[in-house]
């Protein structure tokens, strides 16, 4: 069980960032942006950059099993980035590609907004991608007690989650014995999680059993905020609609006790499968917002390995999808 001091820390307006030169499994380079990739911080010439913003699905590496060799720079967006390289010499482009990766576990629409005015903008993209809105619907929306800035749900725990066990638990090797060990600890509560959402999650969430479209509307106004903020530094925005297994929704049963009724995990289902189709429904329909739809693809179901995570075969079939829309869209995006 690694420390999650070694992958993230606070920060006072994004509540948490990836921290510099992080290890595996979330590897990050020198500036904090995810994968081993340095990047200069001004860019240079004849250079196209791309800032994707976003969570653990697009900063995640592939399942262990596709990734035995632990690559650091497996992810969406170095075979995006990749792909537009490959693609450029077809279509005659001069122009060498960079794809910035500055994607966070468990950001929702605030994080991502924050994130990219405290950081993102300083890189100077020309294009900004946004995959957004699981994190909004899952830690969010979902809840009871609604609140337009997530105070509802948010909250800073990272000190509080620290405790003697737990730096002793994190210092010891990884094993599955350690591993049962700490959640016989946790079980009993002689040790605080040690997970990154419960640092950043109050307590004793429940889930809203009433469906409320009026939930998403914080979200969708982050985002065209961003569009806003996009366009004053000279960038332009494209939001991917997100896609997942709609038949294996995720189980946060550690955080919504209530899933281990079946009655709430029906709800929970219907609700997270709604939320997400309604968000892509008012981002294609909003005359304002660049957007590219991949349900117009086939989308298999081996493009996930958990419903909502990108296997390794889908990481590279979404890059190729979207690296040949910014080809072909280019001239539109960089206007």
């Amino acid at each position: 069980m690694k420390r999650k001091s070694l992958y993230f820390k606070e920060h006072p307006y994004c509540l948490y960032q990836s921290v510099e030169n992080s290890p595996f499994p979330l590897p990050t380079n020198s500036q904090g942006l995810i994968g081993k990739k340095e990047y200069t911080k001004i860019k240079k010439e004849n250079t196209f950059r791309i800032l994707v913003l976003g969570a653990s699905p697009i900063e995640r590496l592939p399942p262990e099993f596709e990734n035995i060799k632990k690559n650091p720079n497996f992810t969406f967006t170095h075979f995006l980035e990749k792909s537009l390289n490959n693609l450029k010499r077809i279509q005659d482009d001069n122009q060498t590609y960079e794809v910035l990766n500055l994607s966070s576990s468990g950001y929702t629409s605030y994080e991502c907004l924050f994130s990219y005015i405290c950081k993102g903008k300083n890189f100077n993209p020309d294009l900004i991608i946004s995959y957004q809105g699981v994190n909004d619907v899952l830690w969010a929306i979902m809840t009871n007690e609604f609140k337009s800035d997530y105070s509802h749900a948010r909250k800073n725990n990272f000190k509080q989650n620290e405790c003697l066990i737990n730096n002793i638990i994190c210092a010891l090797p990884d094993s599955k014995y350690i591993d049962f060990i700490e959640r016989l600890l946790v079980k009993f509560k002689f040790k605080k999680p040690n997970g990154l959402i419960y640092s950043i999650t109050k307590k004793n969430l429940k889930i809203d059993p009433h469906y409320n479209s009026k939930k998403l509307e914080p979200f969708v106004e982050n985002i065209k905020i961003l569009n806003n903020l996009s366009n004053l530094y000279s960038s332009k925005l494209l939001n991917l609609s997100f896609i997942w297994d709609k038949n294996s929704p995720p189980n946060p049963s550690h955080i919504y006790k209530q899933l281990e009724n079946m009655k709430h995990k029906k709800i929970f289902k219907d609700h997270y499968n709604n939320y997400l189709i309604e968000i892509n429904e008012r981002l294609k329909n909003s005359e304002e917002l660049n957007f590219l739809d991949l349900n117009q693809f086939e989308i298999k179901k081996n493009f996930f390995h958990d419903g909502v995570h990108f296997s390794l075969l889908g990481m590279k079939e979404i890059a190729k999808i979207v690296a040949e829309y910014i080809i072909l869209n280019k001239t539109r995006l960089n206007n």
